[in-house]
């Protein structure tokens, strides 16, 4: 992975974990109904670039995942970032 590609992913990761961590993890308001399965989106949205950068493309998959799929995705990004840190 050249440098360029290399500091590219770790500004995602850092934009990612920003997102994650940003997460209303109380039900949702009437108001802010949706906003929850809109952050999911763009969520889901920045792990597929992690994946390109890191030439780890599962191929499309559905925004709509199960859980278990989504699982996946996390612990992708925990690899991601330790091999990073090598």
């Amino acid at each position: 992975m050249t440098e360029a590609k290399k500091a590219r992913a770790i500004r995602q990761i850092g934009l990612l974990e920003s997102m994650v961590e940003n997460v209303d993890k109380e039900n949702e308001s009437e108001e802010n109904h949706g906003k929850f399965e809109e952050m999911k989106i763009k969520i889901m949205s920045k792990c597929r670039v992690l994946e390109s950068l890191m030439g780890e493309e599962q191929g499309k998959k559905s925004l709509k995942a199960p859980i278990q799929e989504e699982e996946d995705v996390v612990s992708l990004a925990k690899r991601m970032d330790q091999e990073l840190q090598l």
